[in-house]
Formats: structure tokens, sequence, C-alpha cells
């Protein structure tokens, strides 16, 4: 089974895009794939403690998200 793909912003300094930019490049990968690796990397290292892994696709459909939007995110979506 292949995941579908999600397309989302993400908003970083200046100084730490170069910073991620410079280490894709080094690394010989795109930002995106480089991104992506170090999510894999991080998630092998900590573990979930609560919820449990499997709860995360009803927790991600959910409409009440704990942290709320940015103001950023409000403009951006119009909410």
């Amino acid at each position: 089974m292949t995941d579908s793909m999600v397309i989302t912003n993400l908003r970083l300094p200046r100084s730490e895009w170069i910073m991620v930019r410079s280490l894709a490049a080094e690394a010989g990968v795109s930002v995106n794939e480089f991104i992506r690796k170090m999510i894999v990397r991080f998630s092998t290292t900590f573990q979930l403690k609560s919820p449990s892994i499997w709860d995360l696709p009803k927790l991600a459909a959910g409409k009440s998200k704990p942290m709320g939007l940015s103001t950023e995110d409000e403009e951006i979506y119009a909410v």
C-alpha cells in the first residue's frame, strides 16, 4: 500500500533554511528528501508516549486542534 502525499508549508528562519539546504546538498539529496529522512531518523529515536500511534489517524481527522492555529495559519487558511 502506498501512502498518499501531503503538500504543506514549512516556515523557518532564513539561517535555518540555508543550513537545511546546505546539509541536503552535502548529502546529495533534495531538501524535501533530506527533511523526510530526518523525520524518519528522529521518529525512530523517540517513541510516542500517548496516544498510541494507531490513534493518530483519528486525531488528525478530528476537528478539535488542542494547540489551535497560529496567527499566520489563520491568515493563510482564512479561518
